[in-house]
């Protein structure tokens, strides 16, 4: 039997047994594609960070291909006060 941990920013903590194997490749698939798989349980802060910034570029490349639209980059600069 395998297993999935899911770290979650909340206090909560279950756990499931899965016993339908279509259900679980569905929910495997879903993670796959919701979720940054990491190969290690201990990340040091700088790597969750790396983790959360390649999420914000998938997130900015994929409203690219969704809209076509882009910014300036000096709308950028004033949106960030640079």
């Amino acid at each position: 039997m395998g297993q999935i941990v899911i770290d979650i920013p909340t206090g909560a903590k279950r756990r499931y047994i899965l016993t339908d194997k279509t259900r679980t490749a569905e929910l495997i698939a879903d993670l796959d594609a919701s979720a940054i798989r990491v190969k290690s349980a201990h990340l040091s802060r700088e790597e969750l960070e790396y983790i959360e910034d390649v999420r914000d570029i998938e997130q900015g490349l994929a409203e690219y291909r969704r809209t076509g639209k882009t910014y300036a980059w000096e709308d950028i600069e004033a949106e960030l006060g640079l």
